[in-house]
């Protein structure tokens, strides 16, 4: 693993700071920045290093990353980019085999940043390449966390991984590194570095990454949030809704294998739940349970171009059902 000073003498990072007048976070005086938490997930070291971390952070206009890749896979441009034009995304973790699930409200999220660069292999073939962070629950603004691998990180560590198209795929069975954490809310704000290697001795795949981001937008999920009862029993359902598009309307999945056929060019506004599709009539399916009545209400309101919901019904038969919550971030673009 690179040390300290090592990263200061990289080049990218080292104009980076230089242009933003930020070099005093590479040096040994230097004492600013956030001090490292004290729990187990807080990297070792001392505040120095923190400072060169949120150094790097704010060498960074609002909206900028930067990401650098070396070893097996190259960045083949390093300097400062906007990032939704990168297509970089701070949102929930999204979960799937060890990596962690999160919500909107509660976390864990996830940072995703992107760049070009090329393999060893094909060093002429351009291909995009990514470097996945997914937080601890409940991590903090202004502390120091460990990175390793998705695998193996503890429950107050950041799990990491680069992938890429082509031959680059997947490095990550063995990572060591560090973040900053400079902010976490409407918007994320970080620093990291860290070493990822596939396989061991002179076969081993490595590569070294490093980069900041400064101001991210926070993309929220689609999600449902509800309390189902069913013949009496309930249960709290928090998970991902699904939306699958048709010639004529939308059908969103909410789990529970519950199914709203949401009509095209729909707006904001209050519409009945039933059985059957009507003027003003959401048609509704509970595919998992025997009902033959469905009688409902859902209130679509918008926010800055997806709509959230509040949802009631119940549904009678054979099963009797009952279901109230909120659903978030349902976007219908076309």
């Amino acid at each position: 693993m690179p040390t300290i000073s090592d990263f200061c003498r990289s080049a990218p990072i080292l104009g980076l700071l230089l242009g933003a007048g930020l070099l005093a976070g590479c040096g040994d005086g230097d004492s600013g920045g956030a001090s490292a938490g004290n729990g187990a997930g807080a990297a070792a070291g001392s505040p120095q290093s923190d400072g060169e971390l949120s150094a790097w952070v704010e060498a960074l206009e609002s909206g900028q990353s930067t990401l650098t890749l070396s070893g097996v896979v190259t960045s083949n441009n390093d300097a400062p980019r906007d990032s939704a034009a990168s297509g970089d995304i701070y949102r929930p973790g999204l979960g799937s085999g060890a990596a962690r699930r999160g919500s909107n409200a509660e976390g864990p999220y996830a940072l995703t940043l992107y760049t070009q660069g090329a393999h060893e292999a094909s060093p002429d073939e351009v291909v995009r390449v990514g470097v996945s962070l997914v937080l601890p629950a409940g991590a903090e603004a202004g502390r120091r966390y460990v990175i390793a691998s998705f695998r193996d990180a503890d429950d107050d560590q950041v799990q990491a991984h680069v992938r890429g198209d082509g031959e680059v795929g997947t490095l990550g069975r063995q990572v060591s590194g560090e973040l900053y954490l400079a902010e976490l809310g409407e918007r994320a704000s970080a620093a990291w570095r860290f070493e990822a290697t596939d396989g061991r001795g002179e076969e081993a795949r490595r590569v070294e990454a490093e980069g900041a981001v400064r101001g991210l937008d926070f993309t929220p999920q689609r999600e449902a949030r509800y309390e189902i009862t069913v013949n009496g029993d309930s249960e709290q359902y928090l998970g991902r809704v699904s939306i699958h598009e048709t010639p004529n309307d939308y059908a969103v999945s909410i789990g529970n294998r519950i199914v709203l056929d949401v009509p095209v060019g729909i707006g904001a506004g209050e519409y009945a739940l039933a059985g059957q599709a009507g003027d003003g009539v959401i048609r509704t399916s509970l595919m998992r349970h025997d009902v033959e009545e469905i009688d409902g209400v859902i209130r679509l309101s918008e926010r800055n171009g997806v709509f959230d919901a509040e949802i009631d019904l119940e549904a009678s038969g054979e099963d009797r059902v009952q279901l109230s919550g909120q659903l978030e971030a349902l976007d219908f673009d076309r």
